[in-house]
């Protein structure tokens, strides 16, 4: 990483306190265990020769027929395009995610056990920034995902940052692929996080999201309710998805039906994440028949 960010081998060798001969040996090294040159050098020095724009543009050609010019010949500069009414900007970092971000982050993933592992070892990461100039928020969080979903290809990506948690690249590119067979597709779960907690061992259960801020619209949180954890995370979706769909947030006051029950929404401090102001939905009252969703017969 030092080597591509100086561009020079000998000065990276002086700084890291190597000769050159040694850090070219294990550049070597390198390239002979990921199977591929690392590094192109020519008279003015060296540069990364992993070509993430060119890997990366070709793989949104055929992913997602996104056409990624102009395709920048220095990837340690930030590559800026636009597509589909964002401007996207995708900027390499050599260095750790700061704050310890990542380490914390890892521990919202259960499902993932290798998550810490990864957050504690890596090396460098690749910061994207998607900005809707013309799109909508929905179109424009579906381009970040679909770039997302490709840079889950490129060499060396361990781990995918979204949504308040670590993925393991190859399931959230599965998630993004959905995109591909329908223009309504929407993967929510890897743009907003729905998590569960307790005030203490016990108590009901309450919710809350994180990433609607994505869309311009606060997060949402359900405090210690009666319902199940399905319930509560079915409840959470329905009224992101409100949200998402119609492009503004919940009004202060306003009453909706979320499977089955009738709730009330409010703008408070949030319980959940201190310092926030969330959405929180107090339910009134159970929804009667004729709102509540009815369950289709078996024939």
């Amino acid at each position: 990483i030092r080597v591509a960010k100086i561009g020079n081998l000998t000065a990276a060798a002086e700084q890291l306190g190597y000769t050159q001969s040694g850090i070219s040996h294990i550049v070597s090294a390198l390239e002979q265990e990921f199977g591929f040159q690392l590094l192109r050098r020519s008279k003015t020095g060296v540069s990364l020769t992993l070509n993430l724009p060119e890997r990366l543009a070709a793989q949104l050609d055929l992913d997602w027929n996104i056409k990624a010019e102009p395709v920048p010949t220095d990837s340690r500069k930030p590559w800026l395009f636009r597509v589909n009414g964002s401007l996207v900007v995708i900027g390499f970092e050599g260095h750790p995610v700061p704050g310890n971000a990542a380490d914390e982050q890892a521990k919202n993933c259960p499902d993932w056990p290798d998550a810490q592992e990864m957050a504690s070892t890596h090396l460098a990461y690749l910061a994207l920034a998607v900005v809707a100039e013309e799109a909508t928020l929905v179109e424009n969080a579906r381009t970040a995902m679909k770039i997302l979903g490709s840079l889950t290809r490129q060499p060396n990506v361990s781990a995918i940052n979204s949504a308040g948690r670590l993925f393991e690249p190859e399931r959230f590119r599965s998630d993004v692929l959905t995109m591909q067979h329908s223009e309504t597709a929407f993967p929510i779960f890897n743009i907003v996080f729905f998590g569960l907690w307790q005030r203490e061992e016990d108590a009901p259960l309450s919710g809350y999201t994180l990433g609607l801020d994505r869309f311009a619209c606060p997060d949402l949180e359900i405090l210690e309710s009666p319902d199940a954890p399905a319930v509560i995370r079915a409840q959470m979706i329905a009224a992101a998805m409100v949200q998402i769909t119609r492009g503004a947030a919940l009004k202060d006051g306003e009453v909706l039906t979320l499977s089955g029950t009738i709730f009330k929404a409010e703008l408070k401090a949030s319980s959940a994440v201190p310092g926030a102001v969330t959405t929180h939905l107090t339910a009134i009252e159970k929804a009667p028949e004729s709102e509540a969703p009815k369950k289709k017969k078996r024939f």
